[in-house]
């Protein structure tokens, strides 16, 4: 069984000043517009249950931490659950919100044709303990691995229509950041660090790690957290 993910990738030009720490509450509620125009999305959305598609942060990286009104960033979504797609992707067109003006799109489809050697976060991961976060202060890798391979496994099963079974598709992780990541959102805060997994060889290790790149690794994928970069071995 071969999987694939469709992946959208935005122009937009920036309405206001964003600081980094206010980034993703800020692209989620601009994206929000596009997401809940229908009855469906809006459900979607509604229910404590997997999106199944992950959004990176704007690129290129802002040095000083704050995104320029006036300046046209890039923005990456990708879909693995694909049902939503169309009446997002013309929305793009035609819906204004007043965080962005969508300038150009594109997509294109990924399918799980390369091995996958690492998966390396580009936007922090996000781990919840209860009402707290994982962070550098209480970090516990093997608890990382361990959620890893629940979040991932969970999201396999219920996209392919399979009964959920623990599979361990990590051979090693790494911790990347040595201070986590701050960001605001609706009054409060969301702790994410960033990580490099090392995949195992074997088929179904391969498509838990292609099912992580398309909705992203761990939690709060819709707001941009845990989107993923793939890496081969001489990368």
């Amino acid at each position: 069984m071969k999987l694939n993910f469709i992946e959208v990738e935005l122009s937009v030009k920036l309405k206001k000043d964003i600081e980094y720490r206010e980034l993703a509450e800020q692209l989620t509620n601009g994206l929000n517009h596009y997401f809940l125009i229908n009855k469906e999305m809006m459900d979607l959305h509604k229910e404590n249950k997997f999106k199944h598609y992950s959004l990176s942060q704007l690129s290129p990286i802002e040095k000083e931490k704050i995104y320029n009104k006036g300046k046209v960033y890039e923005l990456v979504i990708r879909f693995m659950k694909k049902d939503i797609l169309n009446d997002f992707y013309n929305a793009l067109l035609i819906i204004e919100n007043p965080v962005f003006s969508v300038v150009t799109r594109s997509f294109r489809v990924v399918r799980d044709e390369e091995k996958i050697t690492f998966l390396e976060t580009l936007t922090p991961a996000v781990v919840t303990l209860g009402k707290k976060y994982l962070d550098v202060h209480n970090m516990d890798l093997d608890l990382v691995k361990e959620r890893i391979i629940l979040n991932a496994n969970k999201k396999y099963a219920e996209l392919n229509g399979l009964e959920f079974n623990k599979y361990d598709f990590v051979k090693e992780i790494e911790l990347l950041n040595q201070k986590s990541v701050v960001f605001k959102y609706k009054k409060g805060i969301i702790i994410g660090n960033k990580f490099k997994i090392k995949i195992k060889e074997d088929e179904l290790s391969q498509k838990l790690a292609f099912t992580c790149l398309g909705t992203g690794l761990l939690e709060k994928n819709s707001l941009s957290f845990g989107y993923c970069r793939a890496r081969g071995e001489k990368d």
